[in-house]
């Protein structure tokens, strides 16, 4: 029961006890008319036993309780069916937050899930980006070395031509040396004679 039904039930209570303790009386009026005397039936509220009981107005006094009556529990239940509606609408409302609040739940979690999916992606990609920088490290090495393993058989190729050419030369000066020597030895075996001719 809310706080508007005891309000509602407190209302009618005094309002069925001001009509109990006021009830309507009726009484007789008579009137001097040229005719004659007329008399006609009133009524008027008065405390109860300022008059006799027997002139107290029943049937409006019922007709009085029972409107009071309809009306009191007409707004009782106009308060306890709005009262019921509104937990309704709070039970609603709820249930609406508590739905959305496992909504905010579950895109928090996939958004903790998609981050961690991008972290491991962002990492198995700078794996993917050291290996690749490994890989063509590695492939420029042995180019290098491929390289500097070309070169080394042209330099020798380059020198034993240099090797072959110089021996000649020194073949040629030996000659030349020979010759030399041979012509110097011819003029002194020639002087010699000519020498032994004088004698």
């Amino acid at each position: 029961m809310t706080i508007k039904q005891k309000l509602v039930l407190f209302v009618g209570f005094i309002a069925i006890a001001v009509m109990v303790i006021y009830p309507p009386i009726r009484f007789t009026v008579s009137k001097q008319t040229p005719d004659g005397v007329s008399a006609h039936t009133e009524f008027r509220y008065e405390r109860l036993f300022s008059e006799s009981i027997n002139k107290v107005y029943y049937s409006r006094l019922i007709l009085q309780g029972v409107i009071v009556l309809a009306v009191t529990f007409g707004l009782f239940a106009i308060f306890g069916r709005t009262q019921k509606s509104a937990a309704k609408r709070a039970g609603i409302l709820a249930e609406i937050n508590e739905n959305f609040q496992q909504e905010i739940e579950e895109g928090v979690r996939v958004e903790n899930r998609l981050r961690k999916r991008i972290a491991e992606m962002t990492a198995a990609n700078e794996k993917l980006r050291r290996e690749i920088n490994e890989v063509s490290q590695s492939v420029n090495k042995q180019m290098e070395d491929r390289d500097q393993l070309e070169q080394p058989p042209k330099q020798q190729s380059i020198q034993p031509a240099a090797a072959q050419e110089s021996p000649p030369s020194e073949s040629a000066k030996a000659k030349e040396t020979k010759q030399t020597d041979q012509e110097n030895q011819n003029i002194s075996d020639s002087q010699g004679e000519f020498g032994e001719s004088n004698k």
